[in-house]
């Protein structure tokens, strides 16, 4: 897909949109690579996807740390 060749480049918004997909499609091993990728680059959206994958998990603690992270830094998820 061109979402996954551009986050192949590093494109971290494309990352986002990839991690999204995959969380999407129930696939939160794939989801949680590109969205951490994504966070790295500095897509906030990407950081409070994160923290809904880590809830979604069960690890509430870690996705407690990122969401007010993601919120504070302008998310809009």
């Amino acid at each position: 897909s061109q979402y996954k060749k551009q986050a192949e480049a590093g494109d971290a918004r494309a990352q986002y949109y990839l991690a999204d997909t995959w969380f999407s499609s129930g696939d939160s091993a794939q989801a949680a690579l590109w969205a951490e990728k994504a966070a790295k680059g500095g897509d906030v959206d990407a950081m409070a996807l994160l923290s809904q994958i880590h809830f979604s998990q069960g690890d509430y603690a870690q996705a407690k740390a990122l969401a007010p992270q993601a919120n504070s830094a302008g998310s809009k998820r």
